[in-house]
């Protein structure tokens, strides 16, 4: 298991990094101690976006949920949920436990970057041929909240819909 983690943490974001310069990107940011909600949260803050993310989207160590479920985690979790907080809307059914997790500082982050909407479906393949793991998230326009959006919702065009 530690070989796996390690390799992951290793790998870096060169390949994410090597297509995104060729986009016009407004920001980015290396996922690392602030917490995916925390970065999140920052940029969309910045930025007068609101970031949705599907929960079942985000990827995370599996041997970390028993440990979060029994309650280890670190201090930083806690500071980054205290921090951006107010500023997320969990829509769904989204475990406290999961939540922990996308608070949780212990991150070797891949690259958080906002960027045109007319670029996210180039960018979408560019990256699917070059990095093993890519997400994609949604920034829609002139809302300052930031959103946290369970599986149940997804974002096309620029719209938040249902999934059947």
């Amino acid at each position: 298991m530690l070989d796996r983690i390690y390799r992951q943490m290793a790998a870096l974001n060169k390949a994410a990094r090597d297509v995104m310069v060729q986009y016009p990107v407004h920001s980015c940011t290396d996922v690392t101690g602030f917490s995916l909600l925390g970065h999140s949260f920052e940029m969309a803050q910045g930025s007068g976006v609101s970031v949705h993310l599907r929960a079942d989207d985000v990827p995370y160590h599996a041997e970390a949920y028993p440990l979060a479920e029994m309650g280890l985690i670190p201090a930083g979790a806690y500071r980054n949920r205290q921090y951006a907080e107010a500023g997320v809307c969990v829509r769904g059914k989204v475990s406290r436990t999961l939540q922990d997790l996308f608070y949780d500082p212990q991150t070797s982050g891949g690259l958080l970057f906002a960027l045109p909407g007319r670029t996210r479906k180039a960018v979408w393949m560019n990256c699917s041929r070059a990095c093993r793991r890519r997400r994609s998230s949604g920034m829609l326009p002139k809302n300052r909240s930031f959103r946290f959006i369970w599986s149940k919702y997804k974002i096309e065009d620029g719209e938040l819909r249902m999934e059947n």
